[in-house]
Parts: structure tokens; C-alpha cells; sequence
């Protein structure tokens, strides 16, 4: 049996005591066991999936700063020897780029918001049911 059984019937005094159990008792911890043991696992993974992401992130940068390491000198001629006409255009290859980082940055903090608002509704919902569980046992009690 599972621990909420367990608790469930804390009051009885042997294991034998827990074959006259309600098979739909039985049923509905079982339930929430497996429920559970599927939300830990899905949470294990996306932990992982993040862990995942963040390691790729900085291999990425790594290999950014070491290619701007071997290009800077290429860089410093380019720059020496560059037009009016290529600075600007570099410089809206700049502006390009400086709005790409900003798309990335605010759909980074607008999903990063969604996602504590789902963990939010997820515990209001959690503790509503719980708060019907506990109503629903004291009628059946009464």
C-alpha cells in the first residue's frame, strides 16, 4: 500500500486490517500516486531539457568569443580600410542584429512570465481541490 493509505488508516493496528479496504479507495490512491510520480517525472525532464539548453548556450558563446578572438585583427583591417558607404551599411547590419537580440530577450521574459503564471494557476487549482476534497468528506461524514 502507499503511504496515503497508510495514513489513511493510521488508526488500524495491523496490515491485515487493510484487505477490507474499498477496492475504489484503492483505485483512487493508486490514482494520485501515478499522477503524481508522472508530474515528477515531467518535471524531472524538463529540468533537464533546461539543464540542456543552458550548457549549449554557453558552448555557443564560447565558440563566439573564440572566433572574435582569431577575427579581431581581421576586424581592425577591415575597420582601417573601410568607406563611409560600408560603415553604414555595417551599421544597419548592427541595427539588425541589435533587434534581433531584442526579439529574443522579450519573447525570452514574455515565456518566462507565461510560464509563472501556469505554475501559479497550477497551485490555485491544486489547493481548490484539495479545499473540495475536504468539503466533500465532511458531508459524507455528517
Amino acid at each position: 500500500m502507499g503511504i496515503l493509505t497508510a495514513l489513511y488508516y493510521k488508526d488500524r493496528k495491523s496490515p491485515e486490517d487493510l484487505a477490507d479496504v474499498d477496492e475504489s479507495l484503492k483505485q483512487a490512491v493508486v490514482k494520485i500516486q501515478a499522477t503524481y510520480r508522472g508530474f515528477r517525472t515531467r518535471k524531472s525532464i524538463q529540468m533537464s531539457a533546461e539543464a540542456a539548453t543552458k550548457i549549449q548556450a554557453h558552448f555557443r558563446g564560447y565558440k563566439v568569443r573564440k572566433n572574435l578572438k582569431h577575427s579581431s585583427s581581421l576586424n581592425d583591417l577591415r575597420n582601417s580600410a573601410s568607406s563611409s558607404c560600408s560603415n553604414l551599411s555595417s551599421q544597419q547590419d548592427l541595427e539588425k542584429h541589435v533587434t534581433k537580440i531584442q526579439a529574443g530577450v522579450r519573447g525570452y521574459l514574455v515565456r518566462k512570465r507565461h510560464s509563472l503564471q501556469n505554475v501559479a494557476a497550477a497551485k490555485i487549482q491544486m489547493n481548490y481541490r484539495k479545499y473540495k476534497s475536504r468539503k466533500e468528506s465532511k458531508t459524507k461524514n455528517q
